[in-house]
């Protein structure tokens, strides 16, 4: 047994006062000249056991009446069971979850919902014996730190006050599958412990999104001798939110924005969202202010020469300051440049390769790609360094230090697209041989029955393919080669498109840190209808997007808290050696750059990230990443959630009595004053005066 107000103990001596009073109004018997008393000390004789009785009986009676009314008053708690040793009651087993996520920043009353959490969960645990043991752990949409026994309750008192509100969404079954496991783990050790999981939250609609619809009964590793409590911190105020961000056509060179907001709870009303582009304020609108997500509204950004276009859209901040305002980055990623070189003067005539690859590059409208040509007597005086991909066509041996030159190129990340001419053999490629992806034959006439062209494996990347792109509906089946060169591919090749008897007829492959592809016959319509199909466009975009690593030009940086910000330096694009990051609050991290490009995992906190090249070469602008907490998970919805899957509810403002009674057992008040009314309409009774009998 335990006591809910264990300080009214102190008045249990108090029960004693009617022995006290007794004692100091007790009178004595005074003497008196009187007859012959045999007759009243006959009747005094037989009344004194009775009356004796009837006092004793009394005093006791008003003793136990007291002693009933201050135990009631100190709310006693009658445990459900003890140990099987001699029936001595056992410690217990607490595991404390404590909720992280983002929506524990909402304030209430002017204190954010963590601080008030955490200071309950440093409250509770106060409550407990050295002998009891505890566990602490932090929870998102999974555990944010270990779970394991501490050495007492101080310990996790000291682990409890270094855990700090996170930016991530709440799901709570990962944490309780956790604490289940970590309870059977000890259930080798003390099978008699009572064991109690106390889940520290908001008890926001998202938290308990993620548990089956059964409830705790669907979890892994569920205990139906644990009792899961939850020491909710209540307050549910209306929030406004961004939704979300997301790009929006460009239109006479303004980029565009796409714009949601939100409303949970309260009366709708008009939301005004402002424009920060770089923390300047360049525009405003007015959101409906519905519930839910409302209409999107389209902003257009300034007009700016800079690659990097970066900002936020804000809301008048709220309860929950987290998510009124929204970041967004995008980078316009210069057209890449290809390069098509040709040996073959009559290359650029109708009817020919070059005449058709020059004229699908040359319109910009069509494939996102700037095109120069020249021919293989220019070669000297050209930098490679400003091209995306080169083309090399329709040639029959190459210039002097040609092949090193383009060797270096694909090495240092460039792309190379060889098209096989009318004019080659063997030999010709043989200055390349250390570069291709397969070794050139000499040139075939290919049979009727193998002259259609056949998927072999394509790339399947979406930064190379659109959405939804198929090759079939490009009539892929009505292009046809009638002359090509065998191919006999490394091992390391893949082979994108075949003839009908399964000969390699385009082959890709990898050498440094560049991209190298193989067409096997000539563009020429003597050679393939190819060029002459509509699936000439696709099969062009997507060889030199593959190559140049280009996925659009306009890049949208903007990601959730815990995604990983990725940086690729395409064909075209100087890579630096390392890059430096500097996170929001002034982190940073120095990153080196592996085969073209960095993975930097760490965005644990909502913000702009700055990614600068370290080059050495004076001031280098910086590019520009940003990161939000994911709005779309639900989490800005602070109303509590109509679920209830826990055995008892613990207040903070009667923790103590709360957490008592919930782990121990039943409150015993009630019993203790019915039992003391007993008393006291039997002292009644007995106190009643006594008729004479006449």
């Amino acid at each position: 047994m335990s006591f809910l107000n264990p300080s009214l103990l102190w008045w249990l001596p108090a029960a004693a006062a009617p022995i006290v009073l007794h004692l100091i109004f007790m009178r004595r018997a005074r003497r008196m000249a009187f007859g012959d008393l045999t007759l009243l000390r006959a009747a005094y004789a037989r009344s004194l056991p009775a009356t004796r009785l009837r006092q004793w009986l009394l005093l006791a009676l008003r003793c136990l009446l007291l002693l009933l009314l201050i135990l009631a008053f100190a709310r006693p708690v009658v445990h459900r069971r003890a140990s099987a040793a001699g029936g001595v009651e056992k410690g217990i087993e607490v595991v404390v979850l404590l909720d992280t996520s983002w929506s524990m920043h909402a304030r209430v009353r002017g204190k954010p919902r963590f601080a008030a959490a955490a200071a309950a969960a440093e409250r509770l645990l106060g409550l407990l014996k050295p002998s009891d043991r505890t566990a602490v752990a932090a929870f998102s949409d999974g555990l944010e730190s270990e779970l394991a026994w501490a050495d007492s309750p101080a310990i996790s008192r000291a682990a409890l006050q270094r855990i700090r509100a996170g930016y991530k969404p709440s799901n709570i079954a990962p944490a309780l599958e956790r604490a289940y496991r970590l309870f059977a783990e000890s259930d080798e050790e003390d099978n008699e412990s009572r064991k109690v999981i106390v889940v520290v939250t908001d008890a926001s609609r998202n938290v308990l999104a993620g548990l089956p619809g059964k409830g705790l009964e669907a979890l892994s590793g569920y205990d139906s001798e644990v009792v899961v409590l939850g020491l909710v911190v209540e307050g549910a105020p209306e929030n406004a939110s961004i939704f979300d961000v997301r790009p929006a056509p460009i239109v006479e060179n303004r980029i565009g924005v796409s714009v949601r907001a939100a409303r949970f709870g309260g009366q709708p009303r008009p939301m005004p969202l402002d424009l920060f582009v770089r923390e300047r304020r360049v525009d405003q609108r007015t959101a409906t202010g519905a519930e839910g997500p409302g209409r999107p509204l389209l902003f257009r950004l300034p007009e700016s020469r800079a690659l990097d276009h970066w900002g936020r859209f804000s809301l008048r901040e709220d309860a929950l300051a987290l998510d009124d305002s929204y970041h967004f980055a995008l980078r316009m990623r210069p057209r890449p440049k290809a390069l098509l070189l040709y040996g073959n003067s009559r290359y650029l005539e109708a009817g020919r390769g070059g005449y058709f690859m020059k004229k699908l590059l040359s319109d910009g409208d069509r494939l996102p790609f700037s095109l120069d040509v020249a021919d293989l007597g220019r070669f000297r005086g050209i930098d490679l360094s400003v091209y995306g991909v080169v083309l090399l066509a329709d040639f029959r041996s190459l210039p002097e230090g040609m092949a090193e030159r383009l060797e270096r190129f694909v090495l240092r990340g460039g792309g190379l697209f060889v098209l096989a001419g009318t004019r080659a053999d063997a030999k010709t490629y043989r200055d390349l041989r250390r570069v291709l992806p397969a070794r050139i034959g000499n040139p075939i006439v290919v049979s009727e029955n193998a002259r259609r062209l056949r998927l072999a494996n394509p790339p399947q990347d979406e930064s190379v393919l659109a959405q939804r792109f198929r090759w079939d509906e490009f009539e892929l089946q009505n292009a046809v080669v009638e002359r090509a060169y065998p191919l006999e591919t490394r091992e390391d090749a893949t082979i994108w498109f075949k003839d009908g008897e399964g000969r390699p007829l385009m082959a890709a492959g990898s050498f440094g840190q560049g991209r190298v592809l193989v067409w096997g016959s000539s563009l020429d319509i003597a050679w393939s209808n190819l060029a002459l199909k509509p699936v000439f466009t696709a099969w062009t975009d997507v060889g030199l997007r593959w190559l140049t690593r280009y996925s659009g030009r306009e890049q949208w940086r903007t990601l959730h808290v815990g995604e990983s910000i990725k940086r690729v330096w395409g064909g075209g694009e100087q890579a630096p050696t390392k890059v430096q990051i500097r996170a929001p609050g002034g982190r940073r991290s120095t990153l080196l750059v592996r085969d073209r490009g960095i993975v930097f995992s760490d965005t644990r906190e909502p913000g702009f990230y700055f990614l600068t090249p370290v080059t050495g070469e004076g001031d280098v602008r910086p590019e520009v990443f940003a990161v939000n907490v994911d709005r779309t998970s639900g989490e800005g919805n602070l109303a509590p959630s109509p679920r209830s899957i826990f055995h008892g509810r613990i207040h903070p403002e009667t923790l103590r009595e709360d957490f008592l009674r919930s782990v121990y057992g039943r409150e015993a008040r009630t019993a203790a004053l019915g039992l003391a009314l007993v008393l006291l309409l039997l002292e009644m009774f007995l106190a009643r005066p006594r008729r004479i009998p006449e």
